[in-house]
């Protein structure tokens, strides 16, 4: 389905009058949504749905659905009535991430989503708040980087779009890759970072994921100017290097 075409779902269901359940807030946003992102919804090798989310073998606890490769769950997700506040059911999805084993959690009303990642699933974790939230009518150029992260693999750049004002926001390969990037990266790994072992894991990074790199020049440029640091010449024991600052 084309976003402008969800976009219009949630035009219509703001101004009707009707309460929308669940099952409907699926059918009419989230899986459409998914299908935006290039999962198909008619496909067990894309989305299962009931997926059990269970720390016990014998338990049947299920997430509303989970994106899978090779039959194990990348993204799950949690899907409540149109509308309904969110932060009151985080404790429920975490408690389905933990023992999902994905890389992200997703939390969704079929307009807002709230999206966990891995990386926050630690000591702290049960008490922590959503590393993203979108709002598609709403969405913002970074979050259209993150949606990049949450797609399927080899989507044609035109997917990753704004239908809502008229600007795209398709990126070529190599922005896509460094945007991705930059995502997952903090600030904090940078300083003081080698250029060239940051540039190594970047190039692996893109390996990993099908993007183009850009050249190490090219890359320590734009590093430099999204983060706001510069590179200078440090003594590493016995010999000179070059490290952000």
């Amino acid at each position: 389905m084309e976003f402008s075409a969800i976009l219009s779902n949630i035009d219509y269901m703001n101004k009707s009058k009707k309460k929308y359940n669940e099952e409907e807030t699926k059918m009419y946003l989230i899986y459409p949504f998914l299908e935006y992102l290039g999962y198909s919804v008619f496909s067990p090798l894309d989305v299962i749905f009931e997926y059990v989310c269970d720390m016990h073998e014998s338990g049947n606890r299920r997430v509303d659905c989970a994106i899978v490769e090779n039959n194990k769950p990348i993204i799950i997700i949690e899907a409540k009535p149109y509308g309904e506040q969110l932060n009151n059911h985080w404790g429920q999805l975490k408690s389905y991430f933990i023992s999902s084993g994905a890389k992200f959690a997703i939390l969704s009303n079929g307009i807002t989503y709230h999206i966990f990642e891995n990386d926050q699933i630690n000591s702290k974790f049960l008490t922590c708040l959503p590393k993203h939230e979108l709002t598609l009518n709403r969405l913002t150029e970074e979050d259209y980087t993150i949606l990049l992260q949450l797609s399927k693999i080899n989507l044609k750049p035109t997917i990753i779009s704004s239908d809502s004002n008229d600007r795209s926001f398709s990126y070529t390969n190599e922005e896509k890759g460094f945007n991705c990037f930059c995502k997952i990266t903090p600030k904090s790994d940078i300083v003081n970072s080698q250029t060239s072992i940051l540039y190594d894991k970047y190039l692996n990074f893109c390996e990993d994921n099908n993007f183009l790199a850009y050249s190490k020049i090219a890359f320590s440029k734009k590093v430099n100017k999204h983060y706001s640091t510069i590179t200078v010449s440090k003594r590493i024991g016995r010999e000179i290097q070059r490290v952000y600052k």
